[in-house]
């Protein structure tokens, strides 16, 4: 075991891990504590298999009561791997240590969750009644769900322990969205309103003083009650502040906003990437009544504007000076098929483009406005151009036409699907997404664990996969499969998705005879598997 490299201990089977005898314990809880999980794909059965051996060596059958701290911080990142049932068997106060340690995990598996976001509550309470202190520590839990968050109390300091907890995260949920932007626009309001009685408290001593003399005409005027008015509630120092949370505001607070308010703010509100239909039909009116007719805007208001320029028509998103350079920044504004068509027309008409004259360099400019090109310009396309630039237009996808055009351009480039590699599937991301029944048939199992995991559910003919390509998918892939894809399945297809989700020792000792990769490994344990085997084989003499 010492000499056992971490990685492939990590990718044992899981009737492996069980079998590893106790005298190879503390080591085996040395690798355990240095490991890193984030290589195992998050719904590989070695991930519970490698848990429960390491529970094992710390303590004898299911009794879990005599664990100590120092024996669950040995656990390392498998801490976050605990299910409810397990940490309820611990001492008190150990559990009490093992949950606040879990709060700084990465990854909680989605199946655990529920249970231990009550177990939180049960040990420490609801969340309504927590210090900051407190919500720092264990707030990570209440993010993870979205009522949970949304029923978080609207306290003067939640909102600063709020954006401390998601400080340099990529993702937030949009329930944690939506309760910093009440948070925010409360605490704004709370301030005027306290202003508003400093005022009101003076107003009511100057009354007291001159009652006698000003009794008819004082106490009218300052009894009548504070109006608020759009204006008061969006203001430049809050639209700033809420930067991306601005979707939050209604198309009434929108429309009601001020010319100098929108004006002045207007690169943050175009940044938004997530208004609705009724948000930017408001927002786009409003940067026609401020800043012109669209045949008037600037190549400068354009990208200023942003991701308001959705708002506007086809036939006017044609007309604007979008640049090349514009792109990059509304390309994440939720774009449909016709409004991609429009844009690309107004890039080609502005810098004076030609399908068959785009270089790579173009072609990775466009990005997902290449969806804009009609099927002649598709087929002009520079395949070499195509080759080079592909690297940058595989996280996207159009719609079913344009992935059926960028598919073709695969095959010109790359060759038929029958001969793609892993490296050529992994590359081309979205594009496999076009492939018809027969190519989608004709891929190589072995592939199948390098398609990016958000393809899974936007791929057609799901029924033309044989046993062996369903197995090939890996846990993550096959967990992606929708109900839809999984109704048109026959029962022995379906067998074999179960299979790739949860492992089947069936499966790992068919892919050792057979000498194709274990699908727990996901194809890189292809190059190890034999010094892997001759290891184990020592270990378990």
């Amino acid at each position: 075991m010492m000499y056992l490299p971490t990685y492939l201990l990590l990718h044992l089977p899981p009737g492996k891990v069980g079998d590893l005898p106790d005298s190879v314990c503390p080591v085996f809880l040395d690798k355990m504590q240095e490991a890193d999980l984030s290589s195992l794909p998050r719904r590989l059965p070695s991930r519970p298999a490698l848990t429960r051996r390491a529970l094992r060596c710390l303590a004898e059958g299911p009794n879990l009561s005599g664990l100590t701290v120092e024996d669950v911080s040995s656990l390392g990142l498998l801490l976050c791997e605990l299910q409810a049932s397990q940490l309820l068997r611990m001492s008190f106060d150990v559990l009490k240590f093992s949950l606040e340690q879990m709060a700084s995990c990465q990854h909680i598996p989605q199946r655990h969750r529920a249970e231990i976001i009550q177990l939180v509550k049960s040990t420490f309470g609801d969340s309504s009644s927590w210090s900051p202190e407190m919500m720092e520590a264990l707030g990570p839990f209440v993010l993870l769900d979205d009522n949970s968050t949304s029923a978080l109390p609207n306290k003067p300091w939640m909102k600063d322990v709020l954006y401390s907890l998601t400080s340099g995260q990529q993702y937030t949920s949009n329930a944690l969205r939506k309760k910093i932007f009440h948070l925010t626009t409360s605490s704004n309001a709370a301030g005027r309103n306290k202003g508003s009685d400093i005022v009101q408290e003076t107003g009511d001593a100057f009354i007291q003083c001159t009652f006698l003399f000003l009794t008819c005409i004082c106490v009218p005027l300052f009894s009548l009650p504070a109006t608020r008015s759009v204006d008061e509630e969006l203001s430049v120092q809050l639209i700033e502040e809420l930067g991306m949370n601005n979707v939050y505001w209604t198309h009434t607070q929108l429309a009601g906003m001020s010319n100098e308010i929108f004006l002045t703010t207007l690169e943050t509100l175009g940044a938004v990437c997530d208004y609705g239909d009724d948000q930017l039909a408001e927002l786009s009116k409003k940067a026609v009544e401020v800043l012109g007719p669209v045949s008037q805007m600037t190549e400068s208001v354009v990208m200023q504007l942003g991701c308001i320029t959705r708002g506007f028509s086809d036939a006017d998103l044609e007309e604007l000076p979008f640049s090349r350079d514009a792109l990059e920044d509304i390309e994440k504004c939720g774009w449909n098929t016709s409004q991609r068509e429009a844009v690309w027309r107004g890039v080609a008409q502005h810098e004076n483009l030609k399908a068959q004259q785009l270089e790579a360099a173009d072609m990775v400019a466009l990005r997902q406005f290449i969806c804009g090109l009609n099927s002649s310009e598709f087929r002009q396309l520079n395949v070499d151009a195509f080759k080079d630039a592909v690297g940058s237009l595989n996280d996207f996808h159009c719609c079913p036409r344009g992935a059926q055009q960028l598919k073709r351009l695969a095959v010109s480039a790359f060759g038929n699907p029958n001969t793609w590699t892993e490296a050529h599937v992994s590359e081309l991301g979205y594009i496999i997404i076009g492939l018809n029944s027969s190519e989608l048939a004709s891929l190589d199992s072995a592939v199948f664990s390098f398609i990016g995991e958000c393809c899974i559910p936007l791929i057609l003919h799901f029924d033309v996969l044989s046993v062996a390509q369903l197995e090939a998918l890996g846990p993550d892939n096959a967990a992606m499969v929708t109900s839809e894809q999984q109704a048109s399945l026959s029962d022995e297809q379906l067998a074999a998705l179960e299979r790739a989700v949860i492992g089947s020792p069936d499966l790992t000792q068919r892919a050792e005879l057979s000498g194709s990769p274990s699908l727990n490994v996901e194809g890189i344990s292809a190059l190890v598997k034999p010094f892997l085997l001759l290891l184990m084989g020592f270990l378990l003499l």
